[in-house]
């Protein structure tokens, strides 16, 4: 929202609020009036108000996101290729043995809508319903390079990326160079920038040129060796986000 822009103070506490307890998959009043610095009193009446509406719900002292909000996103689900993206991630979990996802992105949040992870293959930290940081994920980039121009450039502008392992870019001048490679091969890579393990390789899914989300592909330095990293995988990753567009 532009700083300009009139905003409702007690509305955006509530959405404060719902996102706390998302992050912290469950909490009381005390917790929540903390993690966010504000006051206990304040926190409860927007709690009870929210219970009562039936968005949140009450189990031993935690309150919990609850199903009437599931129902909401799935408006938000009609609107991507979902359907698409889970035939193309399927396909290739089960050829690759990889960890494998759909983000899908609007409005400056990219979240994993679907996953899938065959037997054996290491848990990554970001799983469903997670949001992945545009700057130092695989998928965060294939999307930040194909912002419009305008959109990217705010993006760069946000101040405060934060520097989540030893490998994050975070220098504005930098990114724009990366950005840039990605345009011209349609393929981002990810060592080690969000989870210090963590390898992987992604492409986009545009919408008349626009980026809508991300089909990305993740694995430790053991799954995911520099040459099946760099050489094996992109064409494949490609390949099936043109699927997930070919279907829009």
């Amino acid at each position: 929202m532009a700083e300009d822009e009139p905003q409702v103070a007690a509305a955006a506490m509530s959405f404060e609020i719902l996102e706390a307890i998302s992050e912290l998959d469950g909490a009381g009043v005390s917790e929540l009036a903390r993690h966010l610095d504000r006051s206990k009193s304040g926190v409860y009446k927007h709690v009870q108000t929210l219970t009562r509406a039936e968005y949140l719900v009450k189990a031993d002292g935690t309150y919990h996101v609850a199903l009437p909000l599931w129902a909401l996103g799935s408006g938000a689900r009609d609107r991507f290729p979902v359907e698409a993206g889970r035939a193309a991630v399927d396909s290739l979990a089960a050829s690759l043995d990889n960890v494998v996802s759909l983000v899908l992105y609007e409005g400056g949040t990219a979240v994993n809508a679907y996953q899938q992870r065959p037997p054996g293959t290491e848990r990554s930290s970001l799983g469903v319903g997670d949001a992945y940081p545009l700057h130092a994920t695989a998928a965060g980039k294939a999307i930040l390079a194909y912002l419009p121009a305008d959109e990217r450039e705010r993006r760069l502008a946000e101040p405060d990326w934060p520097v989540l392992t030893e490998s994050t870019v975070t220098d504005p001048e930098r990114m724009v160079e990366r950005l840039a490679e990605i345009r011209d091969h349609r393929t981002a890579f990810e060592r080690g920038e969000y989870e210090s393990s963590i390898r992987g390789v992604a492409a986009p899914i545009l919408d008349d040129g626009d980026p809508i989300g991300a089909i990305a592909v993740a694995g430790t330095e053991d799954e995911l060796p520099t040459d099946r990293l760099e050489n094996d995988l992109p064409g494949i990753v490609v390949s099936a986000s043109r699927s997930v567009e070919s279907a829009l």
